[in-house]
């Protein structure tokens, strides 16, 4: 017997351990349908082009508000798992620095320490609206403006002058290219 075990306390009411069911009480987790998956995808590119999802920005996109209802919660689901970074999957300076020259608005470079995630993707999604405008009409004035909005971009994340500067430097030549050509 447990409770005659010596140098045992017995449980009171303050000891008890919870029981925890073995089973989720809303039943099975369902994988997302594939209109469910797909809608999923259209939040995310809507999220990175406008920074936030709207009904509104659903329906123009073509989903009937029956289908928002649905499927949303699902979608979202789908969107954070999809979204959401592992913990220690973060970007070391060079993949940084490769994701700023390519400049696409769903792979945003993302380091320990960063602050301000809503602030900094917003920042990343200005700075690659900034080089698609540039790749449709590079010119200096054009390259500048990459340049400030990277600049805003760098200020989120942890580092140093020396490491932002290589950044900027790398950027600048890609675009310096594009106006060469």
């Amino acid at each position: 017997m447990l409770h005659d075990h010596p140098g045992r306390r017995q449980p009171t009411a303050q000891t008890r351990t919870p029981v925890i069911r073995a089973d989720d009480p809303t039943g099975p987790t369902r994988a997302p349908s594939s209109r469910a998956m797909e809608m999923g995808e259209t939040m995310r590119e809507i999220f990175f082009r406008d920074g936030n999802v709207t009904e509104m920005a659903l329906i123009a996109e073509g989903y009937s508000a029956g289908e928002i209802v649905e499927l949303g919660e699902d979608a979202r689901r789908h969107v954070n798992l999809v979204i959401t970074v592992p913990g220690g999957a973060f970007d070391r300076l060079p993949t940084v620095s490769d994701k700023a020259v390519n400049a696409i608005a769903g792979a945003m470079p993302v380091m320990a320490g960063a602050k301000d995630a809503v602030m900094m993707a917003v920042a990343w999604q200005s700075y690659c609206t900034a080089v698609g405008a540039h790749r449709l009409d590079p010119w200096v004035s054009q390259s500048e403006r990459c340049l400030s909005r990277l600049k805003v971009f760098l200020a989120h994340l942890p580092l140093l002058e020396r490491e932002k500067n290589a950044v900027i430097t790398a950027v600048a030549v890609s675009l310096k290219k594009r106006i060469a050509a």
